[in-house]
């Protein structure tokens, strides 16, 4: 099975509903290029023997080694991430159809925690763990206001448009659970 994607690796603000200034906001300090950042290989295997893609991504230096810096506050707090963009539809990772670019990403962030089901670092506090990379299924629409041109897509009908693992922000962003695997140079999502 043959999976279309396109690598990026994303530096962005978080945009919810309601935080314009969020958008807005370029003093966010921008992480520095490092080879942690530099993407060699971008791979998605299908393993038809145990039902599961597995997306990767190879870099120059150490992959999930740089995190940003935290802000101190939600709006406009740095995120970085590896992104997968795919050619799915948001109905088929459980949004409500629509428009956009369904990605797969493993984000950090200091500043909050976007994963109340799962308790990423271990330590049984569930709220606390943003900077460790995990997962998301988003999806991205053109937006000008943001560096890079693409944000995630808002909603004002959490209930209606998103998954039940969704984490209740205004927007198409669900934290599925998904392992992020940081071994070396490559990052791996099992899924």
């Amino acid at each position: 099975m043959r999976v279309p994607y396109l690598p990026l690796i994303l530096i962005g603000l978080v945009a919810c509903a309601g935080h314009e200034r969020a958008f807005a906001q370029p003093a966010v300090n921008p992480t520095a290029a490092t080879d942690d950042l530099d993407l060699a290989a971008v791979r998605v295997r299908h393993l038809a023997d145990l039902g599961v893609l597995v997306f990767e991504q190879e870099v120059a230096g150490t992959a999930g080694a740089t995190v940003p810096e935290a802000a101190g506050q939600l709006d406009g707090a740095p995120v970085l991430g590896y992104v997968f963009p795919t050619t799915l539809a948001p109905e088929d990772v459980g949004f409500a159809p629509g428009e956009g670019v369904v990605a797969l990403a493993a984000t950090s962030h200091p500043d909050f925690d976007d994963t109340p089901l799962w308790d990423e670092n271990g330590d049984r506090i569930y709220d606390n763990d943003g900077r460790v990379y995990h997962t998301h299924w988003v999806v991205l629409v053109p937006d000008e206001r943001v560096p890079g041109g693409l944000a995630v897509k808002e909603t004002k009908r959490i209930q209606e448009d998103l998954p039940p693992t969704a984490p209740g922000m205004p927007m198409y962003l669900d934290s599925p659970g998904y392992a992020v695997l940081l071994r070396g140079k490559v990052l791996r999502i099992p899924v």
